[in-house]
This record gives C-alpha cells, sequence and structure tokens, in this order.
C-alpha cells in the first residue's frame, strides 16, 4: 500500500488517517476455513483536534489434527504536530500427531495517517519577508520487533517496517519546498536470525531556509505496516501423542512522528539570532519553538493482550 503524500500547499489545517488489517490463512488438506477480511478506513478532518481510527481481522482454520490461526490489527491517531500508527500481525499452526501434513498462517496490519498544518515565523528586528536560515527537528518515538516461538518441529517469522515524511513550504526567491522522508525495516527469519535491521529513534536535525512573516506550509505523514508467521512443517521422529507443533509470531511496529522544535536560526549572513526574539506559531495553535510532546494512546499493550488471548484460545481449541 502506498504512503498517501499530503498537498505541497500552504494551507489550514487538516488531518487524516487510514488503516487496515488482514489476516490470511493457508492450510494444506484442511477444509473450512473462516475469514474475516475488513475494508479499509478513513477520516480525515479539518479541526485542529485528536483524530483516531482502528481495525482488526481474523482467520481461522480448524480440524482434527491441527489448528491454524493469524490476526491483524492498525491503528492511526494524528493531532497538530504529530502523528502516531500501530501495525501487528500474528500467524499461528498446532498439530497433533500422527500427521505428515504441513500447515501455516499469517495476520498482517497496516496503518498511516498525516497532517497539514501553516504556521508563521517572526523574527525580532527583521522586516517581513526576509529569508532566515532555520535548524529544527522531528521526533521518532517507538518499538519495532518480532517475538516467536517455534517448538516440537514448528517455526514463526515476523517482520515490520516504517516510513515518515516531512514538507516545509516558503514562497520567496531562495526558499521554496524542503521534503525530507525515511524507511526503517526489522524482520526475522524462521531460524530466528534477524535479517534486517534499520531501526532508528530520537530526534532528526534538519534546516531549512523560510521566509519570515507569511504563512509556511507544514505536512507530515507516517505509515507503518507489520506481519507475523507461524506453523509447523512434518511430525518429527519420535513424536508423541503430544503436540507435534506449534509456532506463532506475534509482532508489532509502532512510531510517532512528532514536531521537535527549533534548535537555533541564522541570518542571510550568518549571525545567530538570539531565540528569546523568535516566534513560530502554528495556525492551529501550537508554539513550534518547542517541541510537540502529545503522548498518543497506549495500544501496543492492548493489542499485545488481544493478540496473546487468540493464542489462548487456539491451544485451548487444540487441547
Amino acid at each position: 500500500m502506498a504512503a498517501c503524500l499530503l498537498p505541497l500547499a500552504v494551507q489550514a489545517y487538516s488531518a487524516s488517517v487510514l488503516t487496515r488489517a488482514g489476516a490470511g490463512v493457508s492450510v494444506i488438506g484442511a477444509p473450512g476455513s473462516t475469514e474475516h477480511q475488513p475494508a479499509e478506513r478513513s477520516a480525515s478532518t479539518t479541526k485542529p483536534e485528536p483524530l483516531n481510527l482502528s481495525n482488526a481481522a481474523y482467520a481461522l482454520t480448524t480440524n482434527a489434527q491441527y489448528t491454524a490461526s493469524a490476526t491483524g490489527h492498525s491503528f492511526a491517531s494524528v493531532s497538530p504536530g504529530l502523528v502516531s500508527v500501530f501495525a501487528s500481525g500474528q500467524g499461528t499452526g498446532t498439530a497433533s500427531p500422527p500427521t505428515y501434513s504441513q500447515s501455516d498462517s499469517t495476520g498482517y496490519g497496516y496503518a498511516s495517517g498525516g497532517f497539514a498544518d501553516s504556521m508563521t515565523l517572526n523574527v525580532a528586528g527583521v522586516a517581513a519577508g526576509a529569508l532566515v536560515w532555520v535548524d529544527f527537528s522531528v521526533r521518532f518515538e517507538g518499538t519495532a520487533g518480532v517475538t516467536r516461538t517455534a517448538v516440537a518441529g514448528g517455526w514463526a517469522q515476523g517482520g515490520n517496517d516504517y516510513h515518515w515524511g516531512l514538507q516545509i513550504t516558503s514562497p520567496g526567491w531562495g526558499a521554496g519546498t524542503l521534503y525530507n522522508s525515511g524507511t526503517r525495516t526489522y524482520q526475522v527469519d524462521v531460524n530466528g536470525n534477524v535479517t534486517f535491521n534499520t531501526l532508528q529513534f530520537g530526534a532528526q536535525p534538519m534546516g531549512a531556509w523560510l521566509m519570515t512573516g507569511t504563512p509556511l506550509g507544514l505536512n507530515a505523514w507516517a505509515w507503518a505496516q507489520a506481519f507475523g508467521r507461524g506453523g509447523y512443517s512434518y511430525c518429527p521422529s519420535g513424536c508423541t501423542d503430544q503436540m507435534a507443533g506449534v509456532a506463532y509470531s506475534f509482532m508489532d511496529a509502532s512510531h510517532t512522528l512528532a514536531w521537535n522544535g527549533v534548535q537555533g536560526v541564522k541570518l542571510a549572513d550568518g549571525s545567530a539570532v538570539d531565540l528569546a526574539g523568535v516566534s513560530l506559531w502554528s495556525e492551529t495553535g501550537l508554539n513550534l519553538m518547542q517541541p510537540v510532546t502529545s503522548v498518543p494512546e497506549p495500544m501496543s499493550a492492548v493489542l499485545l493482550a488481544l493478540g496473546l488471548s487468540v493464542l489462548y484460545v487456539a491451544r485451548r481449541r487444540r487441547a
């Protein structure tokens, strides 16, 4: 799913979120699967207030010898200066001998959100319409990882990635559009080895020539996706009447993209400006000289509990 870029033009605040969750089960020789595939959900607003959206999906297949299930969850929250997204996917496969078949399931989720705002920069002693260099940063907070268990012939894997983008538009010669973006990935294979790990959280410093005394565009978006896959292969030698294989992978990817304030301002001649004489206010009333510190909803813990409850139900069903 492509992340949706926001318009380049300077505009009043607008926010939109998009969530989608999916779950798929693939079982050899096990008819009777049930699957729930929710439609894509989206919402938008022009009011400077939090906008939240969530989605979920599940699938299940059972027969006398093995069970496979999958779940996916997604959540996005947008408020002025901040975007938070969450995605999780989980797949499980269990079997009781004697069986010589194989099974696996995959759960996946993905979410995106973004906002468009405008801001005005004023510097004491500097006329409107002047270009000044502004050092600022955006901040990334969150977690991304894979939890896996594979015993008695079972296997599990999972992965996630997140994307972000920031645009600032400023009129005038020598200014224009600042655009920055990034992608981070984490993935674990069926042997438990980390095959990709480019996680990076914390502050991301940036800088741009901005015009004083005129509205500037401030647009940002974030997207996260996650998957978990688990199953079993063939009943290993020496199987007893206990479960021959069980594997699951629960993975969550969440991150928050937030404005992190201004760290410095310089005039065209390179001289530094006292930040006490600088103001940067958004149309939604944010003092962008300071970091945006709104705390997103603690969805990770909630969705982890939901995922583990699915595992418990599946294992009770097998018993």
